[in-house]
């Protein structure tokens, strides 16, 4: 018995090494600390710094109402808020929603870029990395056919071809999203909604812009 409680105490150990080396490098990752800067600076996150985001947490969905919405606003400031539709947004379940979160979750959803089911929104539940993508998708190209199987099928190979997400497998998204991958997934989805011709750019822009789609790509 002796030898098996320090065997599982070993295996611990083992596990919480590797585990604290791959914060570690999450954190001092790149493309994520350029990720969190640019989501601070665009009001999505109160947090400036990679350590202090909590990478390694799973995404509430009213977590993702924000993220998602402050995301659509910033990438495209034409949202046809004529076509919102307000009336399906009243559900039952937000008294135990982030007070500070709702507007964000009845826009997001008034857009018609978060799905629900039965007046539920369920806030406090897990996002999936397959309900991430499609909402990303839904800002970019509108709703896809869903009446495939996988429902999130062609949301992923937009996703896939736009470099949001760089894995090829479909299952791999029935999973949920961390906030280090929700971060990654925005940042280049971010990064394909700028204009490369936009007359706007300065030159050390549209260079920063080259640079980051070639970083993006480049292991396609």
């Amino acid at each position: 018995m002796r030898n098996v409680f320090l065997l599982l105490l070993s295996l611990f150990g083992i596990v919480l090494f590797w585990s604290n080396i791959y914060a570690l490098w999450q954190v001092n990752d790149l493309e994520f600390r350029a990720a969190v800067d640019r989501m601070y600076e665009n009001d999505m996150t109160i947090y400036n710094q990679a350590e202090t985001f909590r990478p390694q947490d799973y995404l509430t969905r009213e977590q993702a109402a924000k993220f998602f919405y402050t995301f659509a606003i910033t990438a495209d400031s034409s949202l046809q808020w004529d076509y919102a539709v307000w009336e399906d947004c009243f559900f039952s379940d937000l008294l135990w929603a982030d007070s500070s979160l709702l507007s964000y979750i009845t826009n997001i959803c008034a857009l018609g870029f978060m799905q629900w089911k039965h007046w539920n929104m369920r806030p406090l539940d897990l996002l999936t990395k397959a309900e991430a993508v499609a909402m990303l998708v839904r800002v970019d190209q509108w709703r896809l056919d869903e009446s495939v199987h996988p429902r999130w099928r062609h949301y992923h190979s937009a996703a896939y071809a736009m470099g949001i997400t760089k894995d090829n497998n479909i299952w791999n998204l029935d999973h949920h999203v961390t906030r280090y991958e929700i971060a990654l997934m925005l940042f280049r989805a971010a990064w394909n909604s700028i204009d490369l011709y936009d007359d706007t750019l300065e030159i050390a822009e549209v260079a920063e812009l080259l640079w980051w789609r070639w970083w993006i790509h480049q292991s396609h």
